[in-house]
């Protein structure tokens, strides 16, 4: 990907940091969004459709840390590396509220890290596709921090290379598909696998048409943590939704949430369904 010089639909360089809000950004032959030694916020955008050899919905290159946030990205096309984002040398975006759907690279389809870091907060990446690491692919030291995350029907992957620089994961309040077991080459990240982590299907409400919010029984409500979890889900919701105390895992939070009152329980409930309040009173208060 160092052949030709990366460009994009909409290019931002030389510390810009401007607001690109509400957009869609479709069927570009370059990176949908090309950032470079900047820092813009980029959020309420559709990056959809775009074709590149790497980066082809969103390129972060040469230390650039953008703040990327409610925003879709699905559908993207790079024949090498990251068909939905892609981050190299010593990028540092801020990723959150993100859903990251059906992009394909040869690797990481969802995301690419090469030499970058990132914190990862309720995103959802699923059915993208690549031969290495359909959902996240990083190598030579990448450092990435994930929280209140799904990642389901995809896969974590990280570069054997043994010249490289070690890579560093930290997960919590996670949904990942097959746990730790499912990071593949976990012998080359150091792994902080911390409070919270789950490995069930989020039961998304018909991932088959394209609708990546939770139903109304996934296991993923009110599994998240407050800590560092952004206000508004993807489409602006309030984080936590009205009646509970945490916040819900991925992109959305649900919105049609009940709470759960069953006398036989153990007092220390959060009103779902498998940890239900014992008493009305308990829901009452937080309702």
């Amino acid at each position: 990907d160092t052949a030709e010089a990366p460009k994009g639909v909409v290019t931002f360089q030389g510390e810009e940091t401007a607001v690109l809000s509400g957009f869609t950004i479709t069927n570009g032959s370059v990176s949908g969004i090309y950032c470079a030694s900047s820092g813009p916020t980029l959020e309420y955008l559709k990056i959809t459709g775009n074709t590149a050899t790497s980066g082809a919905g969103i390129f972060c290159d040469d230390d650039a840390n953008p703040t990327i946030q409610n925003s879709f990205i699905s559908g993207n096309t790079a024949t090498n590396r990251g068909g939905g984002i892609y981050c190299r040398k010593d990028a540092s975006p801020v990723l959150q509220n993100l859903e990251i759907t059906n992009n394909s690279a040869y690797s990481g389809g969802g995301i690419c890290f090469d030499r970058a870091e990132s914190n990862l907060t309720n995103l959802t990446l699923s059915e993208n596709t690549a031969e290495r690491g359909s959902g996240i692919f990083a190598k030579d030291g990448s450092h990435l921090d994930l929280k209140n995350t799904i990642i389901w029907g995809d896969t974590i992957f990280f570069d054997p290379d043994p010249d490289d620089e070690r890579n560093t994961l930290s997960v919590a309040y996670s949904d990942i598909q097959s746990g730790q077991s499912g990071i593949i080459n976990s012998q080359y990240v150091i792994l902080k696998w911390s409070s919270g982590n789950i490995n069930t299907d989020p039961r998304f409400v018909d991932a088959e048409n394209g609708d990546y919010r939770l139903a109304n029984d996934s296991p993923c409500i009110a599994k998240g943590t407050r800590t560092d979890a952004p206000e508004t889900d993807i489409v602006g919701s309030p984080r936590p939704s009205a009646g509970s105390l945490f916040p819900d895992m991925g992109a959305h939070e649900n919105q049609a949430q009940k709470l759960y009152v069953d006398a036989m329980s153990d007092g220390e409930g959060t009103g779902t369904p498998k940890l239900p309040f014992r008493t009305i009173t308990q829901a009452i208060q937080v309702a």
